[in-house]
């Protein structure tokens, strides 16, 4: 939890709005965007099932709100947009769309979904003398993808499941409709995002994916990756040989002019990648769990007036990665002097924890 002031929230976001490339609206967008929601959802009712026109269809619908979230872990008065799309008119078809897309197979790609994947396929890797540790990242990837390419990807996809054509063509509606509607409104003023799309819109991750796997696996077709090329999201571990990191990096900024790729490299052996320290120790990878600076050990306290399954989430879900993944004797005492030290601060037993090890 972040406490800022109202004035400097106001103008960090009124600041992020300038810079961005929203559009300013002059009328409330609220009635066309529930007349063309309705239109689909009546083709789609068509297609898939008359019980989808009404549970489909938002009761009391509103232009979705926009906040802020204060990115305290970097320098500057930098927020991170989220747009609440709660009530919004397409926000029932949206999830439905991700629903109908998560029951098929998951479309080609080189990403990885957890922290624990993304060790099982590490964990028998030799790093050789002139390969690096490195660590790719997009640069604001919500705002800066290509929708249309997105959704082309994603549409391939679905063809290539067997699909009849005509709910290829009505997911595609769907999602072509709710990506448009990205609009939103922040102190009364309405905005139409011109460009990429937003976090808080439920296909943003699915459009992001798409595009993401599409462009990974056409470099991997032109041999255009390094050895080892692993991807969550937006950030992507790859092993390098060190006289074409540079060579690397340029051409994955070539690919498309909206996206732009930064790289940080291994220091003195030791890369953090997602919740991870990656060290190379005698050409394995030695795994240990990375904690940010901004860290502050504080927990949901043992006197909160809250659910104890709430006040236990925490240590539950540290317990569970300290218990599985294959950390050295030494990381494994590191990491659990350090979840006993946010159990003494936030008021807890050891005799608690240690049974959740147990």
């Amino acid at each position: 939890m972040v406490i800022i002031g109202k004035t400097d929230y106001d103008n960090r976001m009124n600041a992020l709005i300038e810079e961005s490339s929203y559009k300013k609206l002059n009328r409330n967008p609220l009635t066309k965007m529930v007349s063309e929601t309705s239109k689909i959802i009546k083709e789609v009712s068509t297609i898939f099932g008359e019980r989808f026109r009404w549970r489909l269809k938002v009761s009391n619908p509103q232009v979705p709100k926009l906040y802020g979230l204060p990115k305290i872990h970097k320098a500057g008065n930098k927020m991170r947009p989220i747009i609440s799309n709660i009530d919004a008119p397409t926000s029932l078809l949206s999830k439905w769309v991700v629903s109908q897309v998560k029951i098929l197979p998951p479309i080609q790609s080189l990403s990885v979904k957890n922290s624990f994947e993304f060790v099982e396929k590490i964990k028998d890797i030799y790093i050789e003398d002139h390969e690096v540790l490195v660590s790719f990242d997009v640069e604001a990837l919500f705002p800066s993808i290509p929708v249309e390419e997105g959704i082309k990807a994603l549409e391939l996809h679905l063809e290539s499941q067997a699909l009849p054509q005509c709910k290829v063509d009505t997911i595609i509606k769907a999602i072509e409709l709710c990506m448009a509607k990205n609009i939103f409104q922040f102190r009364k003023q309405f905005y139409k995002i011109e460009k990429g799309t937003c976090m808080g819109n439920s296909l943003s991750p699915v459009i992001a994916e798409c595009f993401m796997s599409s462009l990974e696996i056409k470099l991997k077709n032109q041999n255009l990756l390094p050895r080892l090329w692993l991807r969550y999201v937006d950030d992507i571990f790859a092993i390098v040989d060190k006289d074409k990191v540079s060579c690397t990096l340029e051409t994955l900024n070539a690919q498309h002019e909206a996206i732009n790729f930064t790289m940080e490299s291994e220091s003195n052996g030791t890369l953090p990648f997602l919740d991870l320290k990656l060290s190379r120790v005698q050409g394995k990878i030695d795994i240990a769990i990375d904690h940010k600076d901004t860290s502050t050990l504080r927990y949901i306290t043992n006197d909160s007036c809250s659910p104890i399954q709430h006040k236990m989430a925490a240590f539950h879900s540290s317990i569970h990665r300290l218990c599985k993944l294959p950390l050295s004797a030494q990381n494994y005492m590191v990491e659990y002097k350090y979840i006993m030290e946010a159990a003494r601060v936030n008021d807890y037993r050891k005799s608690d924890i240690d049974r959740l090890i147990e």
